[in-house]
């Protein structure tokens, strides 16, 4: 299986990208999926049939917090490796589904694995506890991802 990984930048996008490049490389490895990785100025991260696009502003928002940008990569390789992408519709059950996928790799992977989880309760402070229709509350992502690295030993 050939391993495409590919962090590229975009107009607006800052040196950050650089950075990051090898924990979405890390993360292709050990994950098997094939895709690649694209750093983007918009509204929020997201995954398609062409790949993993990451979001500058939550980029930003992890700062210098490596397990932070790797929860939020593993998480959308989550929707990529169940073939969620390829769906009308995401729903709460695809988003928790990918959280828990999320916690797993980034523990095979050697990340902290409640990156996401810190990353999530970040937006929450910004934004409030609910984040769009189709995902779980914030508390109540936060709440899973942290009881199922706890069942994983971290």
């Amino acid at each position: 299986l050939a391993l495409a990984a590919l962090i590229v930048t975009v107009s607006g996008v800052t040196g950050s990208a650089m950075y990051y490049s090898s924990v979405g490389d890390h993360l292709l490895q050990v994950s098997g999926v094939c895709t690649s990785i694209r750093i983007y100025d918009v509204e929020c991260s997201y995954s398609s049939p062409q790949g993993v696009f990451m979001a500058q502003s939550d980029i930003d928002i992890c700062g210098n917090d490596r397990d932070c940008v790797a929860g939020i990569v593993a998480h959308e390789l989550g929707h990529i490796r169940f073939d969620d992408v390829n769906r009308t519709a995401e729903g709460t059950w695809e988003e928790s589904r990918a959280d828990k996928y999320s916690a797993r790799l980034m523990t095979k992977a050697g990340y902290n694995c409640r990156g996401l989880a810190d990353f999530l309760g970040r937006v929450k402070q910004r934004e409030g506890d609910v984040y769009g229709p189709n995902h779980p509350k914030m508390s109540v992502r936060i709440q899973a991802i942290n009881e199922e690295c706890t069942r994983l030993g971290q």
